[in-house]
């Protein structure tokens, strides 16, 4: 990947993704660091996922992406660091497959949740129609929802994320329930 004329680096993309920080990452104590791969390594292409899925790491070598930007942990522990997780064949191959193609992934977590509009916690609250927050910020948003059943809710939600091929919503209480907020 170039950029006029040089030549751009994992690196250079995770200190650009810094420069978005309001100032809410603790970049001392933060997940959002490399998980694998060689920063200094020049970037060919990029793909961006919520999850490292081994499917979605595939396709991103598919594309000629050779670094994947992620949400979530790869190996499904929030730090990254449970061992035990490689006693699954799936996930020794997903391991196979990230060193064997030199995949640099990023995890960029504690940014991407707080960037305001276009973080987690305000992006979905747009893409599933809450518009009237009431309370929240950083990781979570609270919004008013009143005068909707738990039912209706839960179906709104369902509805809005459909797209994205989630084909449920698990509702766990009463579902004539009076719903007055919700919490993302």
């Amino acid at each position: 990947m170039v950029y006029g004329d040089d030549q751009v680096t994992a690196e250079d993309v995770r200190d650009y993704l810094k420069t978005m920080d309001g100032g809410w990452v603790d970049w001392e104590n933060t997940v959002d660091t490399f998980k694998s791969g060689d920063p200094a390594t020049e970037v060919r292409g990029v793909a961006v996922g919520w999850m490292g899925y081994t499917w979605a790491l595939q396709h991103a070598l598919d594309l000629d992406c050779n670094m994947f930007i992620t949400h979530e942990p790869t190996y499904y522990n929030h730090l990254d660091t449970d061992q035990d997780i490689f006693r699954y064949q799936g996930v020794v191959a997903k391991r196979k497959l990230i060193e064997d193609n030199k995949l640099i992934i990023l995890r960029c977590h504690d940014l991407w949740d707080q960037v305001p509009e276009i973080g987690i916690p305000d992006s979905w609250a747009t893409q599933l129609g809450f518009e009237d927050r009431v309370a929240g910020e950083g990781y979570f948003r609270v919004y008013d929802v009143s005068g909707r059943t738990a039912l209706t809710v839960a179906r709104e939600v369902a509805g809005k994320v459909k797209e994205f091929g989630q084909n449920a919503v698990q509702l766990i209480g009463p579902e004539d329930q009076k719903v007055s907020r919700v919490a993302i």
